[in-house]
């Protein structure tokens, strides 16, 4: 979905005007899957995704292996919530080593799908949908999710009435109260559009499948290649298809063929990727990683081919890929290499905890005192108020235009952090807090300089 050129762009830290471009590295913790195919011989996502004659990027998730295997919690603690409840929900996950892995064949589609499909979250939810990626309730979120090229897809047993309620009545989340209309039907989908003056977006619901995009054409695109009448890019490119077959059949998949710009979608600076000159370069590059819980294993793969894989490029490609590994195989000449490589689950240095009773001081302190004079002055007196109704959310909003170069919300325990560079009067954010004790702070930054402009402590 867009925003009007004139409006400000409001999602976790990204300006973007495309919501299905929008994304939060905290999603990254909140999602993880179980690999499913499709009705052919490939993979589910790739039923979605037409042929470009310009670049492709994918990302995909799968949230089943949840309800598969009772281990699934303990194991993939970064990104999995519990489906039922039992005993891996009554302990906290202390995952922190995710930007310490090392080794790109592991953390490369680690950190690239988290960003991808928190952006695919973020899409549904601008769609209306919110509560079908809602890892607070994740009894209800949808069995798959992907993004291809800016369509964000979500697969599963939808109650169409509670949909079409939600859509029509609107849901007072992410982006503010925003309601939708009926305009049609499509194949089996009824189409939806906000009725916001200015808001663009379409989303399309069935009882299977819900479909985000910023145009009608590029949802009915997908859901042609998927109806079996349009046709898809696994058929029609052979380079799109090596990539599928060497490193796109997993558990959570991420990559793209050709001229796509992985920054167009996905949250966060690519400066800071594992093995950014390595791999994110590339010309086209598909990763997946699988997971065995009941194993207590995970298994890596890769494919690249690019113009660079000669000589000492693909000895140096080799070389950085598998190093944590304890079995890693290449194949693929010329301009192609695959790699595989397999891992037990301590890899990620998962520790489990009791949740702590009391609020503990955040790991990454809050600029202290008053602010700097350069942030005084581009700040007016009451420019940001807080709204709380009880439970989980608190309301940020900001009353005033200011001339800053970013503003941002953080809750010191949750660990929620959310920020916009285009601040402007009437913009607001939902911060999501520990409900036994946090503090939002709300901070701006100007020419390098940051202070505090706002606290709370809730409850």
């Amino acid at each position: 979905m867009t925003h009007p050129s004139d409006a400000p762009s409001v999602a976790s830290s990204c300006d973007r005007r495309r919501f299905l471009g929008l994304g939060a590295t905290a999603a990254t913790a909140a999602l993880g899957g179980c690999f499913g195919l499709g009705g052919g011989d490939y993979p589910n996502y790739t039923d979605w995704i037409p042929p470009s004659g310009d670049g492709l990027l994918v990302g995909y998730l799968d949230f089943r292996i949840t309800r598969d295997s009772p281990r699934a919690d303990r194991l993939l603690p970064l990104m999995l919530p519990s489906r039922d409840g039992g005993e891996a929900a009554e302990f906290v996950p202390n995952f922190s080593g995710l930007d310490e892995i090392d080794d790109p064949l592991l953390g490369w589609p680690l950190q690239v799908g988290g960003r991808l499909i928190a952006g695919a979250a973020i899409g549904i939810a601008a769609g209306g949908l919110g509560y079908l990626v809602d890892r607070e309730k994740p009894a209800r979120i949808v069995d798959e999710l992907f993004v291809a090229d800016g369509v964000a897809v979500g697969l599963g047993e939808i109650d169409e009435d509670e949909a079409n309620r939600r859509l029509r009545e609107g849901t007072d989340d992410l982006i503010g109260q925003i309601a939708f209309e009926s305009s049609g039907d499509y194949r089996g989908f009824t189409i939806y559009r906000p009725t916001t003056p200015g808001f663009d977006g379409v989303t399309g619901l069935s009882g299977s499948a819900v479909v985000v995009a910023d145009t009608r054409e590029e949802l009915e695109a997908a859901v042609d290649a998927q109806r079996g009448d349009g046709s898809l890019a696994v058929d029609e490119d052979g380079t799109f298809e090596w990539l599928v077959d060497e490193g796109g059949r997993g558990d959570l998949v991420a990559g793209w063929k050709g001229t796509a710009d992985p920054g167009e979608y996905m949250f966060g600076d690519t400066d800071d990727l594992i093995a950014k000159d390595l791999l994110t370069d590339r010309d086209h590059v598909l990763g997946t990683v699988d997971f065995a819980p009941d194993e207590n294993e995970v298994t890596a793969e890769l494919a690249v081919q690019d113009g660079g894989l000669d000589g000492s490029g693909r000895d140096r490609l080799k070389s950085e890929l598998g190093t944590s590994s304890g079995d890693t195989s290449f194949t693929g000449s010329g301009r192609r290499l695959s790699a595989t490589g397999s891992y037990t689950g301590d890899v990620f240095d998962v520790d489990f905890s009791q949740p702590p009773k009391t609020p503990t001081p955040p790991e990454n302190e809050v600029p202290s005192g008053d602010p700097p004079p350069v942030v005084a002055e581009a700040v007016p007196g009451d420019a940001v108020e807080f709204s709380y109704d009880g439970g989980r959310k608190v309301k940020v909003g900001l009353t005033a235009d200011m001339a800053v170069d970013k503003v941002t919300m953080r809750a010191l325990e949750s660990e929620w952090e959310g920020s916009t560079t285009t601040p402007q009067k009437g913009l607001y954010f939902y911060v999501y807090i520990d409900p036994e004790g946090d503090e939002v702070v709300v901070t701006a930054t100007v020419d390098g300089e940051t202070g505090v402009i706002a606290r709370r402590e809730y409850p």
